[in-house]
């Protein structure tokens, strides 16, 4: 046996019952150590590792109370209301924003029903409109239908008329249309008016009005571009500030017609009788007078640029200060023609008849095409200027000057 085992044997029983004393004070100062640290994870790990002390060890219920300390203390208890406090906020934000949300899908859907039911009342809406514009339309056709049938009958009616009526140079020829018009000239004047502009506002840019009688009517100011009045009978009518520009007025006859300020640029007047009208400063550029009978037409101061004379008779037709500048007058027989002061730069003479016409003031004559053309010793030219030298040929029609 050893020294320290014989000493520890040999210890007396007071000594063993103080050491049991200061065990038991160690302990519980220990214990004391143990309640008193609050701090979480050390009070955590202490009462989870209290299995190791006796259940009589003061340190294991220190531990326990150390941790319930910090469990239910003032920090943790504020800690743990501000958890609850943020967790309920939380959950209180949380449903407002799912009531929001709920809310917010609603209105979506509600604001879809009513755009759907807005889309489909403007549907209705648009095919109620479009069922309305093809009823004003069709009311709209029908009443055109029957203003044009009134016009219509207005400008073509005729009185009804025996033969025995007319006059004995009519009776071998007669025919229905040679009966007087129903209508007086005035009331045909405004008809034809009235239908062009009908015309127009159905969509049609060129109104006919075939073989219509107008003849003495007096028209002020109508609008007439573009129309067709081929073979229409306008002797005698009076056109005041007319606007007949582009306009077909093929075969028309137009004798003693007057026209005062009126625009016939680029109309169609082929074949058109035109015999003694009256187209002084009338605007005919461009306008197409192939074989046109313009024989003692006043044409004074007109615009005839760029027209086209192609086999026209203008004979003593008076074109003083005529503009005829890059006119085509090829085949026309001008004579008797007077021309004093007319421009006739790059206008075509070929094959004109000029004979007794006055061309002695007229401008820029010189570069004039007269190859083919006919004069004889009564026509005046500017002085100095050779016509055969032109290409201008000499004939000898009359054996003395034409009385005036």
């Amino acid at each position: 046996m050893s020294e320290e085992t014989q000493l520890r044997n040999d210890k007396p029983a007071d000594y063993e019952g103080e050491e049991r004393s200061l065990q038991s004070q160690l302990d519980d100062l220990k214990a004391e150590l143990i309640a008193q640290d609050h701090r979480t994870i050390p009070a955590l790990k202490t009462f989870l590792g209290r299995k190791q002390w006796e259940e009589s060890d003061p340190r294991r219920r220190a531990a326990r109370d150390a941790l319930f300390w910090v469990i239910f203390s003032p920090v943790m208890a504020t800690v743990a209301t501000g958890g609850f406090l943020i967790t309920l906020f939380a959950g209180l934000t949380w449903r407002a924003t799912e009531r929001q949300a709920d809310e917010a899908r609603r209105q979506a859907v509600e604001a879809k029903r009513q755009s759907d039911a807005v889309i489909e009342q403007n549907t209705h809406f648009q095919e109620q409109l479009r069922l309305q514009a093809d009823q004003i339309r069709q009311e709209r056709e029908l009443t055109n239908a029957s203003r044009r049938a009134e016009l219509l009958a207005t400008l073509y009616d005729r009185r009804d008329c025996r033969p025995d009526e007319l006059p004995e140079s009519e009776k071998a020829d007669w025919t229905p249309e040679k009966c007087p018009p129903r209508a007086s000239a005035r009331a045909r004047a405004e008809a034809a008016v009235a239908f062009w502009q009908l015309e127009k506002s159905a969509g049609n840019d060129r109104p006919r009005l075939m073989s219509v009688d107008l003849a003495g009517a007096r028209m002020w100011r109508p609008n007439l571009s573009g129309a067709t009045l081929s073979l229409a009978n306008l002797s005698g009518t009076h056109f005041w500030e007319a606007n007949l520009s582009g306009a077909t007025l093929v075969e028309t006859r137009l004798p003693r017609a007057e026209f005062v300020d009126a625009d016939l640029s680029g109309a169609r007047l082929w074949k058109a009788n035109l015999s003694k009208a009256e187209l002084s400063f009338v605007d005919l550029s461009g306008a197409d007078l192939g074989e046109a009978d313009l024989s003692e037409a006043g044409l004074m101061g007109a615009n005839l640029s760029g027209a086209v004379f192609l086999n026209a008779d203008l004979t003593t037709a008076a074109l003083q200060n005529a503009n005829l500048s890059g006119a085509n007058l090829e085949g026309a027989d001008c004579s008797g023609a007077s021309l004093p002061r007319a421009n006739l730069f790059a206008a075509n003479l070929r094959d004109t008849t000029l004979c007794c016409a006055d061309l002695f003031l007229v401008e820029n004559l010189r570069g004039v095409e007269l190859d083919g053309s006919r004069h004889d010793a009564f026509t005046r030219w500017p002085e100095g200027f050779d016509p055969i030298a032109a290409g201008s040929t000499p004939v000898a029609w009359w054996n003395e000057a034409p009385k005036e």
